[in-house]
């Protein structure tokens, strides 16, 4: 077999690598999971009630939601009974986001190779 036989078996081993990679980043978007767009965070702050203990230090944990909408970026307060669902959709979100992100990557890897294939199997007419 000659060098350039052995570096095409290589390089298909490759391809068959980022393949099963792809199909993995895939899985997200193919289960029935629920998602919410945005950020999800948490936050001390004062109530504004001149009688409460915040006054002098926030200590109300408030959870958000923040979304860009048209330019500007929105706020939704969540309520304390939603808060752990929605910060289940909120990562769902997440993890699809971060799959696009790795498979514009993975697509590129997988073009670099398929281009070198291309190279290891061209023959020249003479």
């Amino acid at each position: 077999m000659t060098m350039s036989g052995i570096n095409l078996k290589n390089k298909q081993k490759e391809l068959r690598a980022v393949q099963l990679q792809r199909k993995k980043i895939i899985e997200c978007f193919l289960k029935r999971d629920a998602l919410i767009e945005g950020s999800y965070m948490e936050v001390l702050q004062k109530c504004g009630r001149t009688t409460c203990q915040c006054r002098e230090k926030p200590i109300h944990l408030v959870s958000r939601l923040s979304k860009w909408v048209k330019g500007k970026l929105k706020h939704k307060v969540v309520k304390i009974e939603d808060r752990s669902r929605v910060r289940g959709y909120v990562e769902n979100y997440r993890k699809h986001k971060i799959s696009m992100v790795t498979l514009t990557k993975n697509l590129e890897i997988e073009r670099e190779i398929m281009n070198s294939i291309i190279k290891l199997k061209n023959i020249s007419y003479d």
